[in-house]
């Protein structure tokens, strides 16, 4: 078993130090735990994770184990099975850019390029997949361009994650894992 943290902003450096990290599977049997602690980051970083986690024909498993927003919620949905702590804290919203002068979302720029366009279709796509996200929910992050964060009870209800995270103990019972027989790598990202 191979342990991902992703903590804190997602950016180039995380996205190679994932990659190094999922190199690492001896084979296709050996799961992939993904622990998520993140409000966010780089769009473009996000995807190439996300890419990189469906590259690997492994189990992957995420739990959104703290802040799981913006970009970091696009990585939670990878997990075949994914978890959601009682106090964790789940948010959507529409990709931003920096065009040099601050922040921008989709809605708020009127000229916006064709890339953001697609970006934004990949990020809903990946955000909705496999859920029940009730189309006013995703009309006020995706056509008003507003944060909308969404309770782990909700998570639960509308299938974003699939169990609510308890204990170690009950995910590897869950997950049928033997940590008898697995190995666990570990990495931070430092800010």
């Amino acid at each position: 078993m191979i342990i991902v943290k992703i903590w804190g902003q997602i950016d180039r450096t995380m996205s190679n130090l994932v990659d190094v990290e999922l190199a690492q599977l001896k084979d296709d049997n050996e799961p992939v735990i993904v622990l998520i602690n993140s409000e966010g980051g780089i769009l473009s970083d996000a995807i190439a994770i996300c890419n990189l986690l469906n590259a690997v024909p492994n189990k992957k498993i995420t739990i959104a184990i703290g802040a799981c927003a913006s970009a970091a919620a696009m990585i939670f949905a990878c997990g075949k099975t994914r978890y959601v702590a009682k106090d964790a804290q789940y948010m959507i919203h529409q990709p931003l850019i920096n065009p040099g002068d601050g922040y921008l979302n989709y809605t708020e720029n009127g000229r916006i390029q064709t890339g953001l366009k697609k970006s934004l279709a990949l990020y809903k796509k990946y955000i909705t997949k496999n859920t029940t996200i009730p189309k006013e929910v995703l009309d006020i992050a995706f056509k008003q361009g507003l944060d909308v964060e969404i309770t782990p009870k909700d998570c639960i209800k509308y299938n974003i994650a699939t169990h609510n995270f308890t204990t170690w103990n009950k995910l590897y019972k869950n997950e049928n894992i033997n940590l008898s027989e697995e190995r666990v790598l570990n990495f931070d990202i430092e800010p």
